[in-house]
């Protein structure tokens, strides 16, 4: 029953700083820009798509992850480690890399890359317009 009560908490403690994430994204932003946090304004600078087609709008999505990441992921765990935990941290036994070892890592990453080039090729020639537009036409 133990290890349910420190899952609930350890969700509990991600939700609650993915949602202190995002009210530090709103009020960041809110301040950049100049807007009221409640408004409509800041409804469209969140709006996605006119996000994209805004000089900065790219690196605000960047800066909207980063934070959201490190609330959500980094400082919950960080404080479920330090306030809640309860079983020691325990080191992680791992063995000094060898020249064979790390040579087939270097093969394998660099076997892989016309793979991912290749797929991020073929993602480019989706036209996700034209599978919006029959959405939009089976919706309506």
């Amino acid at each position: 029953m133990k290890s349910i009560s420190e899952i609930l908490i350890v969700v509990g403690l991600f939700l609650l700083f993915l949602v202190l994430g995002q009210a530090v994204v709103l009020i960041t932003l809110a301040l950049w820009y100049g807007v009221s946090v409640s408004g409509d304004t800041m409804q469209e600078l969140l709006n996605i798509q006119k996000l994209l087609q805004h000089p900065d709008g790219v690196w605000v999505i960047f800066y909207m992850q980063a934070t959201l990441a490190i609330f959500g992921m980094g400082i919950s765990g960080w404080v479920y480690r330090a306030f809640f935990a309860s079983r020691p941290l325990k080191p992680i036994h791992t063995k000094p890399l060898t020249l064979p070892a790390t040579s087939l890592m270097v093969a394998i990453m660099l076997c892989a890359l016309p793979a991912i080039s290749y797929l991020v090729w073929l993602n480019k020639q989706i036209d996700l317009s034209v599978i919006s537009v029959e959405f939009a036409r089976s919706v309506a």
